[in-house]
C-alpha cells in the first residue's frame, strides 16, 4: 500500500512539473509571424535602400522572413502630401523598383510592406530623398576618400579609398571615366565613377596637381 502511495505521489509530481514546463514555454514563446498582430513587430528590416540619380529613384530590398508572402506593396509620399499613397504592388520575387515619375527639387518618401494571405505586414522604416540633376563629389583629404553623394546629400552612393591625399578630380564627356590626381605620391588613377573600380594607373608623372579630360577627344 505504501509503495502504491509513493508511486501515486511521484506521478503527480511528474504531471505538475510537466504542466509548469508547458506554461513556461508558452509564456516565453515568441510570435515571429510578421502578419500576427501579437508578434510585437512594429517595423520590418528588409535592408531597404534608396539611390537617387537625376530623375530616377531606385529602391532595393532583401526580404529575409520565412513567412510565405504573395508580394510587396510600395508606398510613396510626394511634395507637400501629408499621407502616403500606393505606388506599386510587386510580385514576391522582385527585389528592386525604379520610380521615374519624380520631379527635381521635390521631396519624396517611401516605405515597403509584405503582402500575405491575411493582409499586410508592418512597414519598413521610411526613406527620403530629393531628386535633382547630377551627384555631389567630395575629395575627403583628411580620411583619404573619394565620396559620391546624391543630389540632396542624403545618400552616399560611392566610397573610393584614395591611396594618398587626393588633389583634383575630373570626368570625361560621357561621365563614365574619372581621373584623380595625387601630387605628393606622383600618381594619378582613372576609375569607373559608378562602381569605383580602377581602370588605369598613371605613374610616369612628377607632380600631378590639376587634371582635365581633352574635350575634343573621344574619351
Amino acid at each position: 500500500m505504501r509503495n502504491y502511495k509513493n508511486i501515486k505521489i511521484s506521478v503527480l509530481w511528474i504531471l505538475l512539473l510537466t504542466l509548469l514546463m508547458l506554461i513556461t514555454h508558452c509564456s516565453v514563446r515568441k510570435h515571429t509571424n510578421v502578419f500576427d498582430p501579437k508578434s510585437g513587430i512594429d517595423t520590418l528590416d528588409m535592408k531597404l535602400e534608396l539611390r537617387s540619380a537625376d530623375s530616377i529613384v531606385t529602391l532595393s530590398w532583401i526580404p529575409h522572413y520565412d513567412t510565405e508572402i504573395k508580394g510587396f506593396h510600395l508606398y510613396r509620399r510626394a511634395g507637400n502630401q501629408t499621407q502616403f499613397s500606393s505606388l506599386a504592388i510587386l510580385p514576391a520575387g522582385q527585389t528592386e523598383y525604379r520610380d521615374s515619375l519624380v520631379q527635381f527639387d521635390t521631396p519624396y518618401a517611401y516605405y515597403l510592406t509584405l503582402i500575405g494571405a491575411s493582409g499586410e505586414s508592418p512597414p519598413t522604416p521610411v526613406l527620403k530623398t530629393v531628386p535633382g540633376p547630377g551627384q555631389i563629389w567630395v575629395l575627403d583629404r583628411w580620411n583619404e576618400y573619394i565620396l559620391k553623394f546624391s543630389y540632396d546629400m542624403r545618400h552616399r552612393l560611392l566610397s573610393h579609398y584614395a591611396i594618398w591625399i587626393p588633389q583634383a578630380l575630373a570626368f570625361n564627356k560621357q561621365k563614365n571615366l574619372a581621373i584623380i590626381t595625387y601630387p605628393l605620391y606622383h600618381y594619378a588613377e582613372v576609375i569607373d565613377p559608378t562602381s569605383g573600380l580602377l581602370k588605369q594607373e598613371i605613374t610616369d608623372i612628377r607632380y600631378a596637381y590639376a587634371c582635365a579630360f581633352n574635350t575634343k577627344s573621344r574619351a
